[in-house]
C-alpha cells in the first residue's frame, strides 16, 4: 500500500486590515509520499579541477526504480549553465569537473518508471562550493604575514606596558 496523497493549502497573503476588503490568498497543491529521489555528490566543497561524482537513485517503498532519463543542470553565479546526462539504470552517477571557484547550483532531474509502468519525474537540488587552489607558496606567505602582524601587535602592547610602568616608577621617585 502506498501512503501517497495530495494536499491543498490555502493561506492568506496579506494580514493588513486596509487590504482586508480585497483579500488575497495563495493556493498550493503538494504531493506527499510516492517515489523519492536521492541525489548526492562525492563532495560539496571540491577544489578547482577536482572530479565530483554526482549520484542519483529513485525509490518507491524502499525498492529501487529504473531511471529512464536523468540529467544534471549545473548553474554558476554568472548564470551560465551546463547540462550533463546520466546513463540509465537504478543507481546512476556521472563525473563533473569544476573549472573555476564559486558556488554552483545543481538540479538533478530524473524520469523513472514505477513497477506498473507509469512514468514518474522527480527533481533534487545540491549546492556545491568550489574552493580556489592555493599554492604552497601562497599559504606560506599568508602564514608568515599573519605571524609578523601578531608579533608587531605583541611588540606594541609590550612597549606600551613598559612605557606606562616606567612613567609610574619615575613619578614615584620624583
Amino acid at each position: 500500500m502506498d501512503d501517497s496523497y495530495y494536499c491543498l493549502i490555502v493561506r492568506p497573503l496579506c494580514f493588513d486590515w486596509i487590504e482586508f476588503a480585497t483579500p488575497k490568498f495563495a493556493i498550493s497543491v503538494c504531493f506527499v509520499g510516492g517515489a523519492k529521489l536521492e541525489a548526492t555528490s562525492s563532495t560539496l566543497v571540491p577544489q578547482i579541477n577536482e572530479k565530483v561524482k554526482l549520484n542519483a537513485n529513485l525509490t518507491l517503498n524502499s525498492q529501487l526504480l529504473e531511471i529512464k532519463e536523468a540529467k544534471a543542470v549545473i548553474k554558476d553565479l554568472d548564470g551560465k549553465s551546463e547540462t550533463l546526462n546520466f546513463p540509465t539504470g537504478q543507481n546512476i552517477s556521472i563525473m563533473w569537473t569544476p573549472n573555476k571557484a564559486g558556488t554552483y547550483a545543481v538540479d538533478i532531474i530524473v524520469t523513472g518508471v514505477v513497477h506498473e509502468g507509469s512514468p514518474i519525474e522527480r527533481t533534487d537540488f545540491l549546492a556545491i562550493q568550489v574552493q580556489p587552489n592555493f599554492s604552497k607558496g601562497q599559504i606560506t606567505f599568508n602564514l608568515v604575514a599573519l605571524i609578523v602582524i601578531v608579533l608587531f601587535i605583541l611588540f606594541l602592547f609590550t612597549f606600551a606596558v613598559l612605557r606606562g610602568t616606567g612613567r609610574l616608577i619615575h613619578r614615584g621617585r620624583g
